[in-house]
């Protein structure tokens, strides 16, 4: 009998086409850019969108940086990002 296969956890968040450098984002460090990418998260827009609901779900994930999202402004640091690199306040990606 084959052992069953443990199950792919289910991304947050839809993973965009796009994926940014999201170490350039204070805070956002190499060990927490991979667990964002895995969580569906890997572009400033996305960031630069966040809703209190959606920093919540996310900050439950990081438990052991539940402050960290609003401490460091990451959702500040994700518009600028998106305007240095778009040209754009907020273009959808």
């Amino acid at each position: 009998k084959p052992t069953p296969r443990p199950r792919k956890k289910a991304s947050l968040f839809k993973t965009p086409k796009v994926k940014d450098d999201l170490k350039t984002i204070a805070g956002i460090g190499p060990v927490l850019e991979k667990t964002l990418n895995r969580m569906g998260i890997a572009s400033y827009a996305q960031i630069a969108r966040f809703t209190r609901k959606d920093i919540d779900r996310v900050a439950a994930v990081l438990n052991s940086f539940p402050d960290r999202i609003l401490r460091d402004d990451w959702v500040g640091g994700a518009k600028k990002e998106v305007r240095r690199k778009y040209g754009q306040k907020n273009r959808r990606r």
